[in-house]
């Protein structure tokens, strides 16, 4: 056995990866089902037509009746009358109406839904994003971003090239005027300069990104890094100008040579053949000796850049906090989108005057209004295609609940009803939608076999 396991391992994880996609898939299915069958009624965490089904599963199986619970969702009323279940008889008058028969269902589909409901666990709450009113500061462009972006970055770097090799010009010069240390010192300011510039003020780190104050370039900012641009490579230029004269000064006709030894040596800070046996070390294998180099000096400057920037970044975000983390980033992001939003849907999504509400008459609406009932409102799950009502009322007769005008209609169907009847409004209709399908209620014919009246007769 062992030796068919090792043998045919692959095959046994390929099933075993199978049988857990396959069982992902049931439970996608059986959260589908339920929400098309059974959200209109029930909910997993509290009661709302029908009982919350959080653990009803467990119940029925601690109660020896599991195999049960499948013909008690295809048909309830069967599942009682048969007298075969002591679960179906305790639970018969929790709600005032019948449970609605599914004999539609698949055994399969009963099962998906069976094991959604079994392995259903709340959502882990999330933290609360604040409101679009309360955040006090919104990013403001006076500019085109995108360009202004782009253009700053490419900028950055081309600074980031001028400083490097302002300090490879410096290096050379003090490696020639045996004044590296003072002029050494001069090009860590120049680099702390640069590095300054890519770090915005306190008051100005108020975006997401790793450079805050991109979100708020403009044009005028972009001219005045233009002009740093300028500054720093005419000095360049100078330092340039005054190392050729220096060198010619000192080596004559060998300047060419030296001052291109110069440069190369401030970049790598290695030493010649002739001058290794200076940093020879005191270690020898088999007449293999070790040599003492430095690290190239644009390696040490990268690293020391590294370590600037993590102190910078950790001030910047955790101790002064100057700019925010990213859950608050999200959060503020989250509420200007939810306002950016909630401003478009009042521009273009058409709304309705409740002062000027009427019932609509068109052939048109009215089809909308039944697609609605039938598809995409779920109204049927409980009224019935013909409206002759199920679970909830019947809406064919002439006894009404709240009232049978198109304005009452509307407000129930909008926000729903304490009798159970979820609120239709905001992302499941909108409010023309509602309007359609009001106006279609009011021309429901009387249905046979109806539900008993309920309500006023009006």
């Amino acid at each position: 056995m062992y030796f068919m396991l090792k043998k045919y391992n692959r095959l046994f994880l390929m099933a075993l990866f199978s049988m857990v996609i396959v069982g992902q898939g049931v439970s996608q299915d059986g959260k589908k089902l339920f929400k098309s069958r059974c959200a209109a009624c029930h909910n997993m965490k509290q009661k709302l037509v029908g009982p919350a089904l959080k653990g009803v599963v467990k119940k029925w199986e601690d109660a020896g009746e599991g195999d049960l619970l499948k013909e008690w969702i295809k048909d309830p009323t069967a599942l009682k009358e048969s007298g075969k279940s002591k679960m179906a008889e305790a639970i018969w008058d929790f709600s005032p109406a019948s449970m609605t028969p599914n004999p539609d269902l698949k055994d399969a589909e009963i099962d998906a839904i069976i094991s959604y409901m079994k392995n259903w666990a709340p959502p882990v709450p999330q933290k609360k994003v604040a409101k679009a009113t309360k955040v006090a500061v919104t990013p403001v462009v006076k500019d085109n971003p995108t360009t202004n972006k782009i253009v700053t970055i490419l900028l950055l770097f081309l600074l980031a090239l001028i400083l490097i090799a302002m300090l490879a010009v410096v290096k050379a010069l003090g490696n020639l005027m045996k004044k590296s240390q003072r002029l050494n010192k001069a090009a860590t300011v120049l680099v702390l300069l640069g590095l300054g510039l890519l770090y915005p003020s306190a008051g100005q780190a108020q975006s997401s990104t790793f450079l805050p104050w991109l979100d708020h370039i403009t044009k005028v900012d972009i001219y005045i890094l233009i002009g740093v641009i300028v500054i720093l490579l005419g000095v360049l230029l100078y330092l340039k100008s005054l190392l050729d004269r220096m060198t010619k000064e000192v080596y004559g006709s060998k300047a060419a040579a030296i001052k291109e030894s110069s440069i190369i040596h401030a970049l790598t800070d290695a030493v010649s053949i002739d001058e290794e046996e200076s940093i020879l070390m005191d270690h020898d294998y088999d007449g293999i000796r070790e040599l003492d180099n430095s690290l190239p000096p644009w390696w040490l400057w990268l690293f020391y850049t590294t370590i600037i920037f993590g102190v910078v970044y950790i001030f910047n975000y955790h101790i002064l906090k100057t700019s925010d983390l990213q859950i608050e980033e999200y959060e503020k992001s989250m509420a200007i989108a939810d306002a950016q939003v909630a401003a478009y849907v009042k521009e273009h999504v058409p709304q309705i005057n409740m002062d000027d509400l009427t019932a609509l008459t068109d052939e048109k609406s009215l089809s909308a209004g039944k697609s609605i009932f039938e598809k995409k409102g779920n109204c049927f799950t409980c009224h019935k295609k013909d409206g002759g009502g199920l679970i909830g009322p019947n809406l064919t007769d002439d006894s009404w609940i709240y009232g049978n005008d198109i304005k009452t209609i509307f407000h129930t169907i909008k926000d729903g009803t304490d009798k159970g009847m979820p609120p239709m409004g905001g992302a499941s209709l909108s409010p023309v939608e509602i309007q359609q399908v009001a106006s279609y209620i009011l021309t429901l014919k009387p249905a046979e076999g109806g539900k008993a009246p309920e309500g006023k007769k009006m």
